[in-house]
């Protein structure tokens, strides 16, 4: 007759030491039988956050950043880290906005980075942003607006404006980051910060940090 798990409660059989697999393979990674307690989305999300982030050139009256280390949304080139929520994945940013402000996002509100930093999820002080002539709704490093206050934030901060045929740097329509991110990138770097750290925190891999720093990118910026 085969032998039933020791751990109260457990049907399965015992394999080893008098323990089904599932709590013979947890002993020995945690030292425990027991589960742990299921940390609820909230918990996942600020357990994932580091609030000792950089300070960013784009607004630092704002404070330094708050970097999430959550796994990229979908495609890990979105730059965007994401938690999953009710079965369903939801970008960090926007789920701080809502944890913030109390209520849901529509699809179409956009968030935006007043620092430029798609893994930053500041979310503590209650303000406005301004773009151009409309005041956003701001809580810490997000914003929330449109699609064209995105792309006025964007043309204001030098990171998507085509100015006739020079598309170098922010006039590139593709450019993820600002001028005064790329600046800043190569102070830390200079700093002794490593580039994985750095490329990190603006949601670029360290090839296009290295890049920057070689001046085979962004070499229009000074």
């Amino acid at each position: 007759m085969r032998l039933q798990c020791t751990v109260p409660g457990c049907p399965r059989p015992a394999i080893n030491d008098r323990l089904c697999t599932t709590h013979y393979t947890r002993r020995g990674r945690s030292g425990r039988l027991d589960l742990l307690p299921k940390l609820s989305p909230v918990e996942r999300f600020w357990q994932h956050t580091d609030k000792n982030g950089p300070t960013p050139a784009s607004h630092p009256e704002y404070g330094n950043c708050w970097i999430s280390d959550l796994g990229l949304a979908g495609n890990a080139g979105s730059g965007y880290p994401a938690i999953k929520v009710a079965g369903r994945q939801v970008k960090a940013h926007r789920y701080a906005v809502e944890q913030a402000s109390g209520s849901a996002l529509n699809a179409a509100d956009v968030v935006l980075h007043t620092c430029d930093v798609p893994r930053c999820v500041r979310n503590d002080e209650a303000g406005t942003y301004a773009v151009g002539e409309r005041l956003l709704p701001r809580w810490g490093h997000l914003a929330i607006g449109t699609a064209a206050d995105n792309i006025a934030d964007a043309i204001a901060k030098r990171r998507g404006r085509r100015v006739g045929h020079d598309q170098r740097g922010a006039r590139n329509g593709h450019a993820r980051l600002s001028e005064a991110a790329v600046r800043t990138i190569r102070a830390r770097c200079l700093g002794g910060e490593t580039q994985t750290a750095v490329a990190r925190d603006y949601g670029v891999s360290s090839r296009t940090v290295n890049a920057i720093m070689r001046g085979a990118l962004w070499r229009s910026v000074r």
